[in-house]
C-alpha cells in the first residue's frame, strides 16, 4: 500500500472513531425525520408527525388551521351599514347669524340689521350658550332641528328674529386617519355619509411602502381588520363610516422563516394574502443547485393542541415533505399553502457529504505528496 493511500485511510477512519460528522452547511432529510413518528400512534406519543405532501392531500392540509399569532383575528363588519343623519355632538363649532329690522333688537348694534355668533362650541352637556337666550339643547339633533330651536328660543326676547345656522363638526363627526396614509388627519363626516374606501382616498390613499397592508378600523372599543385587497376586490364590505371612528392601516405583520440550501436564509414577510411552498423558495432566490436536496424540501408547522384531530394533523408538530423531483410534488408544492410561523428548511442532498469525504482525501493526498 502507498503511503499516499495510507495517509488517507487513517485520515478517514480516525473521524469515523472519533465520532466527528463531516461539515454541513444544512441538515440531511435523514437527520431531521430520524426522529420523527413513522405511525399515528407514534405520532401521538412523540408529538410529532411527519406527512409527504401529494395532489391528493395538499386540499385538506391547507384547510386545516395552524396555531398562527398573526392570521387577522378581528373580524371585519358584516355588512356596510347605513350612512345615517348627522346629528349635532358635543365638541362641534357653530356660527350663527341673527337678523332683525327691529331698530330695538337686543343683539343688534347701532345701525345694524345682523348680527354674527361665530365660534360656538356645543358643551359636553350637548347645549349652546346664546346671549339673552342661555343654555340651548341641540345634541342630537339635526342641523335644520336646532336652527328651529335656536330660531325658538331667540325669538322669546327678539320676535322678528331670523336666524342662520352653520355647523362644523367636531371630533365626534369626524373620521380620524391616524396613520399608514399619506394625509392622515381628521375629516369631517359628510351629510350623504363616507364610505371607508372614500376616506382612504381623501386621505391620499395608503402609503405605497406598506407590503399588503392591513386596514384597521378602529369604533369605540372594537377594532376591525380586513386586507386592503380585500376591500378593493368586494370580499369585504365597504362599510360606512361613522363619528369618531378611527383609521389606521399598517403592513402585513406575518412572517415566515426560510433556511437550508437556499439562495439566502432569512425571516421573510408575506407580500400578499397566499404564498405557496414554490413561491416561497423563489422569493427566497430557489434552492442552491450543488447543495439542495430536491426530494427533501421540509415544511415545519405547529398546531394548536385542540386542533389535533380526527381528520386534521395527527401531532401538534408537523413536518410536511415535499418532493420536487416528481410531478406530483410540484403541483403539490405549487397549491401548498405556507402559513405564518412556518420553517422551511431545504435539506442537503447526501451527495454534498461524498463530495466533501472526497474533497479530505483529496487535501489528505495533497499532504502525502508533499511528505514524499
Amino acid at each position: 500500500m502507498s503511503i499516499r493511500i495510507f495517509i488517507a485511510l487513517v485520515g478517514v477512519g480516525a473521524m469515523s472513531m472519533s465520532g466527528c460528522s463531516l461539515p454541513q452547511g444544512a441538515a440531511r432529510s435523514s437527520q431531521v425525520l430520524s426522529g420523527a413518528a413513522t405511525t399515528p400512534e407514534e405520532a401521538r406519543e412523540l408529538g410529532i408527525a411527519v406527512v409527504q405532501v401529494s395532489r391528493n392531500n395538499v386540499t385538506p392540509i391547507n384547510k386545516w388551521a395552524s396555531s398562527d399569532p398573526d392570521e387577522l383575528r378581528r373580524p371585519w363588519p358584516g355588512s356596510v351599514g347605513s350612512a345615517g343623519a348627522i346629528t349635532l355632538a358635543p365638541g362641534d363649532q357653530l356660527g350663527i347669524r341673527v337678523w332683525d329690522n327691529d331698530p330695538n333688537a337686543l343683539m343688534n348694534g347701532a345701525n345694524q340689521r345682523s348680527t354674527e355668533l361665530n365660534g360656538l362650541k356645543v358643551a359636553a352637556d350637548g347645549s349652546v350658550t346664546l346671549p339673552y337666550a342661555g343654555k340651548v339643547r341641540i345634541s342630537g339633533m339635526s342641523t335644520d332641528a336646532a336652527l328651529d330651536r335656536i330660531r325658538e328660543e331667540i325669538r322669546k326676547s327678539q320676535p322678528t328674529a331670523e336666524v342662520q345656522l352653520a355647523a362644523q363638526p367636531g371630533r365626534m363627526n369626524s373620521v380620524s386617519a391616524v396613520s399608514g396614509l399619506l394625509n392622515p388627519g381628521s375629516y369631517p363626516l359628510p351629510e350623504g355619509g363616507l364610505p371607508i374606501l372614500s376616506m382612504i382616498a381623501l386621505a391620499g390613499g395608503i402609503q405605497p411602502s406598506l407590503q399588503n397592508p392591513v386596514v384597521r378600523l378602529m369604533r369605540g372599543g372594537t377594532i376591525y381588520e380586513a386586507r386592503a385587497t380585500d376591500l378593493l376586490q368586494g370580499r369585504s364590505p365597504d362599510v360606512m363610516l361613522r363619528g369618531g371612528d378611527r383609521i389606521a392601516v399598517v403592513e402585513d405583520q406575518r412572517r415566515f422563516t426560510i433556511l437550508g440550501a437556499t439562495g439566502s436564509e432569512q425571516l421573510m414577510a408575506f407580500d400578499r394574502d397566499r404564498i405557496t411552498a414554490l413561491q416561497a423558495l423563489a422569493k427566497s432566490g430557489g434552492l442552491a443547485s450543488n447543495r439542495a436536496d430536491l426530494k427533501g424540501v421540509l415544511v415545519l408547522r405547529d398546531y394548536a393542541p385542540d386542533h389535533v384531530q380526527s381528520g386534521g394533523p395527527a401531532a401538534p408538530s408537523v413536518i410536511y415533505a415535499l418532493d420536487l423531483t416528481t410531478a406530483d410534488g410540484l403541483f403539490a408544492a405549487r397549491n401548498f399553502d405556507i402559513r405564518p410561523g412556518d420553517t422551511i428548511l431545504a435539506t442537503e442532498s447526501p451527495v454534498v457529504s461524498a463530495r466533501t469525504v472526497l474533497g479530505l482525501i483529496g487535501s489528505t493526498f495533497g499532504v502525502s505528496n508533499q511528505l514524499q
